[in-house]
């Protein structure tokens, strides 16, 4: 009966410590990640108006993305800007982005080496909401907006 009684006090207790502990981690977290915050927003602040003037093409990921339009990109000297997976279109293209970005951060977990192999003018890469970073060669970390805040200032 006693071992019963300690079962379920344990059982109850867990949830709770492990709540402190996983706030107190985040906490330790937020602090560790202020200073990458601000140097990335800094890094980022050189390229304001970098391109002013000059036209840019937002490449899509989707179905309607050929190989032949991306080479005429290439072929002209467009200024690009892409996302996520597009490396996945490299083994059959020259061309690359001028600026490549991803926000995803499952994304982001999932395929860093990939995407740290990507070799553009400019790589922005976000972190988490939560602030966990996984390194990325080359690239400018920036925090996302979280959508709290996002919908509390857009009212």
């Amino acid at each position: 009966m006693y071992e019963l009684k300690e079962k379920y006090r344990a059982s109850r207790l867990y949830p709770i410590i492990r709540g402190f502990s996983r706030a107190i981690e985040k906490g330790v977290k937020r602090i560790l990640n202020v200073n990458r915050f601000k140097s990335g927003k800094v890094a980022i602040q050189k390229y304001k108006n970098f391109y002013d003037g000059q036209r840019c093409f937002i490449i899509g990921n989707g179905p309607s993305l050929t190989i032949k339009d991306l080479e005429k990109l290439k072929a002209f000297g467009e200024i690009s800007i892409a996302s996520n997976s597009i490396y996945n279109l490299f083994p059959s293209t020259d061309w690359r982005p001028t600026i490549y970005t991803v926000h995803d951060f499952q994304e982001i977990k999932k395929t860093r080496e990939k995407i740290s192999a990507v070799k553009t003018e400019l790589k922005i890469v976000a972190m988490s909401a939560s602030g966990r970073i996984y390194n990325i060669d080359e690239a400018i970390l920036l925090r996302l907006i979280e959508p709290k805040l996002w919908s509390a200032k857009s009212q």
